[in-house]
């Protein structure tokens, strides 16, 4: 749907560096409007949040990753060291943002800078979150204080409640085709909308965790229900609505943790350590064009078989060749010599 009808309110060209390993992720990744004139943003390119008055195209506030996180620590720096991928303004006026690459969402005071204790994630512990991307906050008000999450790598939903000052696991949701969760939003009326990447999917799913519609599409990267407001605000916490969801039971929720699940047409599931060497061992870049190409129900996994079988093809080939005495010609000139 659409008007035909667009209103520029700002806008800006970000460079892109030819000397970067990964030149497309410097850019800026995700805005958050907080008023007419002034935009919160997720600043990719040079791993800091900001805001932004647009009348004035002035910098009013400013918070660099440096200043919290050790270079050696996420990707590698400076070329896509912390990849913040997401920006919110919450009630009280902190900032949260999404440091993807420490797996991390943290929660900054625009005084005083991240509050620790509030951070939501720890590097490298991937059982909290991994590569995560688009935390939506859920306030107190309607019974938070929560957020909710798509912790994309561990191809599943999940929500964390704030219980005695501390984060703690209220809620997740998967089933056999997610790859790569890109977004989820708790609804109004209690059901959350996800947004499958790599299981190239849109889907709505109940207060009892059954599916209430799924449309195909390709590669979708976010999903918004119309006249629900910003990132479709409005939603319960799962505590509150006492949400149902796929592994809502300790039993199952450790089952589900312990397992990747694939479609039927894929391959078995693996444990999770297993499908992490495989996604480390595929270029970022190489991994996300084959999924974008192939069919909807090649996974991580079939695309390693399918690199290690066109790899073993050539060198099947190479060699037969060599071995059947097959060779490259070169032309060779013959110079004649005096005695000649």
């Amino acid at each position: 749907m659409s008007t035909d009808e667009v209103d520029r309110l700002y806008s800006r060209v970000v460079p892109t560096y030819s000397g970067f390993r990964i030149p497309y992720t410097n850019r800026w990744h995700d805005v958050d409007r907080i008023n007419e004139t002034h935009f919160a943003v997720a600043d990719i390119e040079r791993d800091r949040v900001f805001i932004v008055n647009t009348s004035s195209e002035i910098i009013t506030w400013e918070w660099q990753a440096l200043v919290h996180y050790s270079y050696k620590s996420g990707g590698p720096y400076p070329n896509d060291f912390t990849h913040v991928n997401d920006v919110e303004v919450l009630p009280d006026g902190r900032i949260m943002a999404s440091i993807r690459n420490q797996d991390e969402v943290v929660f900054i005071n625009r005084t005083s800078g991240v509050n620790e204790s509030w951070t939501l994630g720890e590097e490298n512990n991937h059982t909290i979150l991994f590569g995560q991307h688009n935390p939506d906050y859920i306030p107190k008000s309607r019974g938070g204080p929560a957020v909710i999450v798509a912790d994309s790598h561990n191809d599943r939903v999940v929500e964390f409640q704030r219980v005695n000052g501390e984060w703690k696991q209220s809620w997740v949701w998967q089933d056999a085709q997610m790859q790569w969760t890109r977004d989820a939003d708790r609804l109004p009326n209690g059901h959350t909308l996800i947004t499958d990447t790599h299981g190239n999917r849109i889907l709505e799913i109940n207060e009892d965790g059954e599916k209430v519609w799924s449309a195909q599409s390709n590669f979708p990267y976010d999903a918004e229900r119309l006249g629900t407001g910003d990132e479709s605000a409005g939603g319960p916490s799962a505590q509150r609505a006492n949400l149902a969801g796929k592994a809502t039971v300790a039993s199952e929720a450790k089952d589900t943790a312990s397992k990747v699940k694939t479609s039927d047409d894929g391959l078995a599931a693996l444990p999770t350590k297993t499908l992490t060497a495989v996604e480390d061992t595929i270029p970022p870049k190489l991994l996300n064009a084959a999924l974008y190409v192939m069919p909807g129900w090649f996974n991580v996994l079939e695309v390693l078989v399918l690199i290690v079988g066109l790899f073993v093809g050539l060198t099947w080939c190479l060699a037969e060749a060599y071995w059947r005495g097959y060779r490259l010609q070169l032309p060779v000139g013959h110079i004649k010599s005096d005695e000649g």
